[in-house]
């Protein structure tokens, strides 16, 4: 929830907002994003981190 006005509002609100029906909505989302497009997104996080890690290993050099 960052970059949200919830990231700093009380447990309560947040509590609130998960249970009402566009917080619902949201994990629903959510969840479905990560089904249709996890695997792709965990590839592109490691295909970063390795260009990132080659990078800092080529400056040692």
């Amino acid at each position: 929830m960052k970059s949200t006005p919830l990231v700093d509002a009380p447990d309560e609100a947040k509590l609130e907002f998960a249970t009402s029906f566009m917080g619902r909505l949201v994990a629903n989302v959510m969840a479905k994003e990560q089904e249709l497009l996890g695997d792709w997104k965990i590839d592109k996080i490691v295909e970063a981190a390795e260009k990132s890690l080659m990078r800092k290993n080529l400056m040692k050099i």
